[in-house]
């Protein structure tokens, strides 16, 4: 569940990748999995799904994901036609990837918040694919 300080955190994500790439953006309700419709000229250009880090981008190797978001994201494109986008904030950046990126399929997550859906199957994703859309100097 998305908390209100969470969603800010999504919301001024958001504004930084609209001015870079152009577009304005909806939030999707949670049903719909996505976090984001992309806009442009009217119509939608791309769904995103977004995800801040409390920690730089140089912390890990790989950028965790739910192989179930991963494997929805991607019918969605499918299905649509749309390219869907991987959005991360980290700390000192914010970078993104299509999801038809190649990935490694693992069992993993964290167990420190005591919440289940943290660990599972999970599609882990080389940062070095990730594409870096602006540096954050004021992190939160």
């Amino acid at each position: 569940m998305e908390t209100n300080a969470h969603l800010a955190l999504e919301l001024k994500t958001m504004q930084a990748v609209s001015r870079v790439w152009g577009v304005d953006f909806v939030k999707l309700p949670e049903y719909d999995r996505l976090d984001f419709g992309l806009v442009r000229k009217g119509g939608i250009a791309a769904f995103a799904e977004i995800k801040c880090r409390s920690f730089e981008i140089g912390r890990y190797k790989t950028s965790l994901l739910h192989l179930h978001k991963m494997m929805y994201a991607r019918q969605v494109a499918f299905e649509t036609g749309l390219p869907t986008f991987l959005i991360v904030r980290w700390i000192d950046c914010i970078g993104y990837v299509n999801f038809n990126v190649d990935f490694e399929t693992t069992i993993g997550g964290r167990r420190d918040r005591g919440i289940e859906r943290d660990f599972g199957l999970m599609a882990e994703i080389p940062i070095e694919k990730f594409t870096i859309v602006e540096k954050i100097n004021e992190p939160f």
